[in-house]
């Protein structure tokens, strides 16, 4: 087993996106890696990763965004949320999802730029009815073969809004999973504009 403990803020902009930043803290060998994603709506979200060894800051091409994220299970682009129009939506039907009642909707690519940059030819969301928040994920690959399966195992509800804690993202040919797991959680903390830079994925926040 290997753990990664890192510290994480997020915000909605002004264009109704999500802005996200995180520090790597533990092993203490990997302490001030960091991870920066930028939302923008209606165009490619900016992501940007720091290793404190190279002394810069590199952001990530399109073509990266299917890569792993720090060696897990989850991608580059599992973390954060899915930019809709970058997808063509379909409701599935109705499915239960360890006792909750969930509507299955299918994500398919909207262009082939989409399928080549995030690595899935479709991906099978489970949305809680009730909580109008993920339950389970299915991703395929670009042949159409299902590779990965995320579970949600916990949600809380935070200032009204679900927040998933506690994921599991699991490699259904190997086997091998990672889990991601959400503590110390708060909202409304007042982030500021310059946590979100470059700038701050270097030094810190």
């Amino acid at each position: 087993t290997k753990v990664r403990v890192f510290k994480t803020a997020s915000r909605e902009n002004a264009e109704g996106d999500n802005d996200m930043i995180m520090f790597m803290e533990e092993p203490a060998d990997m302490r001030g890696n960091g991870f920066l994603m930028l939302g923008h709506e209606g165009r490619d979200d900016d992501r940007y990763i720091y290793v404190p060894a190279l002394r810069r800051v590199n952001k990530i091409v399109g073509s990266g965004r299917g890569g792993a994220f720090m060696s897990s299970d989850f991608s580059i682009d599992d973390i954060g949320q899915p930019e809709l129009g970058e997808w063509t939506w379909t409701f599935l039907g109705d499915k239960e999802v360890d006792g909750h009642a969930c509507k299955m909707v299918e994500a398919t690519p909207a262009t082939d730029k989409i399928r080549k940059d995030t690595g899935y030819a479709k991906v099978v969301w489970y949305i809680d009815e009730a909580l109008k928040t993920t339950r389970a994920a299915d991703f395929y690959d670009k042949q159409g073969v299902q590779f990965k399966r995320m579970e949600v195992h916990e949600i809380q509800d935070l200032g009204g809004v679900p927040f998933a804690t506690d994921m599991t993202m699991t490699n259904v040919g190997t086997g091998h999973s990672s889990r991601m797991l959400m503590e110390d959680l708060a909202v409304d903390q007042g982030v500021e504009d310059g946590w979100f830079t470059n700038r701050a994925l270097q030094n810190g926040f």
